[in-house]
């Protein structure tokens, strides 16, 4: 008999639901019965969500977090905790401004001024500042057209013609925008977080958070307490300045003129290795298309001819400036690959390790709505970076973002705009949580899933048995269903499971959270078997706006047509270690094959990832 089934017949399965456990801070007395209601659900695990707690890391809460400990290690429970006082995670529980206000994030943002010419002895007041809050970055100078696009002339750099408020220059002849880029605290939807690109910043949140816990309660790590959850962290980039009037919160991308960008000092000097050029000058780009037609190697110089050697004279930066064909995707490229790089290396995978080494698990997830997880804003840019350190991967499901019945239908949702695509959320936000936990070996297969929250107390056991067998045929295994709350009536986010006796729905609700149980056990172990391999569009959408075809396009298609697939990123086809390979024709991440790569359309790939794929094709791979 296969042994998970067994396990499962026998009682014996382990425990794949951890839901969410709100605490307000004034239940103390009620704590263990609300744990004894949680286990008596089938949830053999919990955690414990502090956003309501007017204490977190308080006297209040470890007195509260005491009576949680005492109560799950009697009942053999384990004990996750979300890692902020309230979310998005990054607030630090306010640390990062009582203790380290110069660690918090940093945005780009530019000012422009367009002046036509010859004009000499030409002076320009600066653009007023915050300079307690900005400061100047750069001055550079592109001819422009009628279209606001930027000429295919190098930048002149003007920083050095800076003096107090003026810059001085003598305009040659044409048309030009003046960028003035400023490193600034604004731009920002939490100018009170962390920098998420920034080690140093994201210490902090270790410091107020993690480390607390640990001091409080290490004798349970690795035992009954189980880990963090990050919930929802965010580059939290907005419109800046005169750019206030927004757009869609899941649709902040390159190209935005108005948008702050996430910033640190390391930037330029990551963009340049990807370049192999001075990255300064090239900054303006990010907001507004460079013409790659007639292009032309240099550097400027004051008067606007130009210097083939690549060193301007007085106001240039003696630095080469090579243009050609694709330089607006492919500045815009490097830019994202360093931001996405430094989120996943300072932020996920330093607080995964600290977790690891510590003995705890560390899991979450970002905000995946109508794909604005691989941009900016709201999400980080590149959804398998993102949760690349966490030991599961992550996604949730609330706010009516899936409903029965609207496969093909576009249809109403809590969410922002009030309205949702069922093409992303049916086809790709479940497979992207499912394919990170195939191919990135240390989430050893366990997808999360954070479920039903906001769904309302309309969301019967019918509905909500349709949202789990949704997850688990696409491949998700770890539950976090929302919530138990022990106030009653919460109009916070319903449905409360329980709802301290209100609940007329509570014992089909335990018939289906074990169900859920049981089926997520017996695929513990087993091996995903899928025909295609699906490139992921993160990089595409970066290099060419909307000239791409989102990878919910093709998803749609092939699994309309039973084909079963994984989400493939290009990390894994241009990484250094362990690359994706090809034996006897099929594609090999991993412990996974698959029969061929599917692309979607788009204008522009990054060299390092079509090298790549033209050599996987050599050795027998089918792309289509």
């Amino acid at each position: 008999m296969l042994k998970n089934l067994k396990e499962i017949i026998e009682g014996n399965e382990s425990n794949y639901l951890l839901p969410f456990y709100w605490q307000h801070g004034n239940h103390r007395e009620r704590i263990p019965a609300q744990i004894e209601r949680i286990f008596d659900s089938g949830a053999r695990a919990f955690c414990v969500e502090s956003r309501p707690h007017k204490d977190f890391c308080g006297d209040g809460w470890w007195q509260d977090m005491d009576i949680i400990m005492d109560e799950a290690s009697k009942r053999g429970m384990k004990v996750w905790v979300l890692d902020d006082d309230h979310f998005p995670t990054g607030h630090a529980n306010g640390l990062i401004v009582s203790g380290y206000p110069e660690l918090r994030k940093w945005q780009l943002a530019e000012k422009h001024v367009d002046v036509v010419g010859p004009m000499k002895g030409a002076s320009l007041l600066l653009p007023l500042i915050d300079e307690e809050n900005e400061s100047l970055i750069g001055v550079y100078v592109y001819r422009r057209d009628c279209y606001e696009e930027l000429l295919s002339d190098a930048p002149l750099t003007l920083t050095n013609n800076v003096s107090g408020s003026f810059l001085y220059w003598d305009i040659p002849s044409g048309i030009y925008r003046i960028f003035f880029l400023y490193k600034t605290r604004k731009g920002t939807n939490r100018p009170d977080y962390i920098n998420m690109l920034d080690p140093a910043s994201v210490d902090v949140l270790i410091e107020a958070v993690y480390e607390p816990h640990y001091r409080h309660y290490g004798k349970y790590f690795g035992n009954v307490f189980a880990g963090f959850f990050s919930d929802e962290p965010n580059l939290g980039n907005t419109m800046y300045g005169s750019g206030q009037a927004g757009s869609n919160i899941y649709d902040k991308k390159m190209g935005m003129p108005g948008l702050a960008l996430p910033w640190s000092d390391a930037i330029t000097e990551m963009m340049e290795e990807t370049l192999g050029y001075s990255a300064k000058g090239c900054l303006p780009i990010l907001w507004y298309d460079h013409d790659d037609k007639a292009c032309r190697s240099g550097s400027a110089s004051a008067d606007g001819s130009y210097l083939p050697s690549g060193r301007g004279t007085a106001g240039t930066d003696p630095d080469t400036f090579v243009t050609g064909d694709m330089r607006t995707a492919k500045i815009r490229y490097a830019y994202m690959d360093a931001v996405t790089r430094l989120y996943r290396d300072s932020f996920t995978k330093r607080v995964g390790g600290w977790c690891r080494s510590h003995g705890v698990l560390y899991i979450g997830h970002i905000i995946e709505d109508m794909n604005s997880h691989a941009r900016l804003g709201y999400s980080a840019g590149h959804y398998f970076r993102s949760l690349d350190g966490q030991d599961m991967s992550g996604m949730d499901i609330v706010l009516h973002q899936v409903l029965p019945g609207f496969t093909n239908l576009k249809h109403t949702s809590i969410a922002f705009g009030g309205m949702v695509d069922p093409e992303f959320n049916h086809y790709v936000l479940a497979k992207l949580c499912s394919s990170m936990s195939h191919i990135y070996p240390l989430t050893k297969g366990r997808a999360m899933c954070e479920v039903f929250g906001a769904y309302g107390w309309a969301a019967g056991i019918p509905m909500m048995k349709w949202l789990i067998d949704f997850l688990l045929v696409r491949g998700v295994n770890y539950f976090v269903p929302h919530a138990f709350s022990p106030k009653y009536p919460d109009p916070d986010c319903p449905p409360h499971f329980g709802a301290e006796g209100h609940d007329p729905q509570f014992k089909g609700f335990s018939v289906l959270m074990k169900y859920t149980n049981k089926m997520s056990h017996l695929f513990e172990g087993t091996l995903h078997r899928a025909d295609a391999a699906l490139l992921y569009h993160a990089e595409a959408e970066w290099m060419t706006g909307d000239d791409c075809m989102l990878t919910q396009k093709p998803a749609k298609k092939l699994y309309d047509d039973h084909i079963d697939y994984d989400i493939i990123p290009a990390d894994a086809f241009t990484r250094a270690e362990d690359p994706a390979k090809v034996r006897d024709g099929k594609l090999c991440i991993g412990r996974e094959q698959y029969n061929c790569l599917v692309v979607p359309y788009s204008k522009y790939l990054p060299d390092g990832l079509t090298e790549a794929l033209a050599k996987l094709q050599d050795r027998g791979l089918s792309i289509y």
